[in-house]
């Protein structure tokens, strides 16, 4: 079943940890995750971020559920229900409730409730209570999260899993629950806040060479680890490829030789794409190898941790933040930063649009002209400042 497959995953307090008193919610949440995966194609790390947003919703609804006298866009009832559960000691001055601050105090003792009131163990819902939500029970959970100031990309993600699920019992109809009526609003008016859609932000080629010089130059690592961290910045860059897409590809998927420089990448929803190597990034992928204190097998991973498996995404993220903080670089240089660059550099340097959409493995090229807007804004700043040079 679903619940074991994903039940001993390392640092995740996924849903089949917890005590579920209704054994149709465990079933339809067990299948509707199975749906995701299998049919739908979402990969993993997708299937996971739907049923963390997902668990958070049944550990609101659980406690709403029961403290429904709760006036979360009051500031008063807030801080009463804080006083009388012992999570505040007294409540704060009276303060217009248009004021920033009235909205800073209510979202942080929200946060508190979230933190001390909420049962992260048990789901204690009846499959009615779940199953037959109206669309407007669901506007309160989204009405809780504006409160906590959580960011329109954030709200629009979590609703879509929200609807995902409802989604996936109209599709099977509840076949077994005869006794529950869907709310059809929730597939019809459920829909995600308009977002502002923030332009990726390409790190400096130069800059890149900072954090490769930096890699090279730490006296902390082990010397294999040191070619593997810059081998795995020079991949992600020059192949354009997602974190996730580089930590699972194997040892026997690279070239061993310069003539053969194409690789098979496999990307969002189990689609494959050929990418190709330049020789400067094999030759570095090389030096890893040869420098790894580990024997490779054809379907070993490439990149190791000091465990012998296949290499966790956060330490690459880690060792990227600790070289961010030594060099003062900007909060916005990620792996997936990289990648940004990668497509933008290719821009500027007159790549035609569909051919980076191929290489980046996007289904819609709506994503990929983004990054014609990244260079357009370069343009005008360049554009700006020859203007004030150059007075005509």
């Amino acid at each position: 079943m679903y619940e074991k497959k994903y039940d001993g995953i390392k640092n995740s307090k996924n849903i089949f940890k917890y005590d579920i008193f209704d054994k149709n919610i465990k079933k339809y949440l067990s299948s509707w995750l199975e749906y995701l995966e299998f049919e739908k194609g979402f990969s993993q790390n997708t299937v996971l971020a739907y049923e963390k947003d997902f668990r958070h919703f049944l550990n609101f609804w659980c406690w709403y559920i029961e403290n429904k006298f709760v006036d979360l866009s009051s500031l008063e009832d807030i801080e009463t229900y804080c006083l009388e559960k012992k999570i505040i000691k007294k409540k704060y001055k009276k303060i217009k409730d248009t004021s920033d601050e009235y909205i800073k105090i209510r979202s942080y003792l929200l946060e508190l409730i979230k933190k001390n009131c909420f049962n992260l163990k048990k789901i204690n819902l009846k499959h009615k209570d779940l199953f037959q939500l109206e669309h407007r029970h669901i506007g309160i959970y989204i009405r809780f999260l504006n409160f906590l100031g959580r960011k329109n990309t954030s709200r629009k993600r979590i609703i879509a899993s929200i609807k995902s699920f409802y989604n996936y019992l109209f599709k099977t109809e509840g076949k077994e629950l005869k006794d529950i009526t869907l709310d059809k609003d929730i597939r019809k008016e459920l829909k995600g806040t308009k977002i502002d859609i923030a332009l990726p932000r390409p790190i400096k080629f130069d800059v890149i060479r900072k954090i490769i010089n930096a890699y090279q130059e730490d006296t902390e690592q082990d010397e294999w680890i040191k070619k593997r961290n810059v081998a795995m910045v020079e991949f992600a860059y020059g192949c354009g490829l997602r974190i996730q897409e580089m930590l699972s590809i194997n040892f026997g998927d690279i070239p061993k030789n310069q003539s053969k420089v194409i690789i098979e990448i496999i990307g969002k929803g189990n689609k494959s794409r050929k990418v190709p190597i330049i020789s400067k990034v094999l030759q570095s992928i090389y030096n890893y190898i040869n420098s790894c204190p580990f024997n490779f097998k054809y379907d070993s991973p490439l990149f190791l941790g000091k465990n012998k498996k296949r290499l966790n995404p956060r330490i690459f993220q880690r060792d990227l933040e600790k070289i961010r903080n030594k060099l003062g670089l900007e909060i916005n240089l990620t792996p997936h930063a990289l990648r940004h660059s990668f497509a933008t550099h290719m821009l500027e340097a007159g790549a035609e649009i569909r051919v980076i959409q191929k290489l980046l493995g996007h289904r819609s090229i709506k994503s990929t002209e983004t990054y014609t807007e990244v260079t357009d804004e370069h343009m005008q700043k360049v554009h700006e400042k020859f203007r004030k040079e150059i007075k005509i």
